[in-house]
């Protein structure tokens, strides 16, 4: 599926959160709890992203076709 990532067109599988979808990106989120050896936590909130309007954690929110995210706004 294809979500927009700071203006970026990216394409994940559909099992992506809007994590994997910053990384192939190109874009650098930070991460404290994230590991890739075991399921999403989203305890630490380091991953705040702006998602169709929302701030949620990237780690732990599924992608969505046609999702328009945003690491650098100002509130997050």
């Amino acid at each position: 599926m294809d979500l927009t990532v700071d203006g970026r067109t990216v394409e994940v599988p559909e099992s992506a959160h809007v994590l994997d979808a910053t990384r192939a990106a190109g874009v650098d989120v930070p991460t404290l709890c994230h590991d890739d050896r075991v399921g999403p936590a989203g305890v630490c909130r380091a991953c705040l992203v702006r998602a169709d309007g929302a701030v949620v954690a990237a780690c732990t929110t599924p992608a969505g076709a046609g999702m328009q995210v945003t690491t650098t706004d100002p509130e997050v």
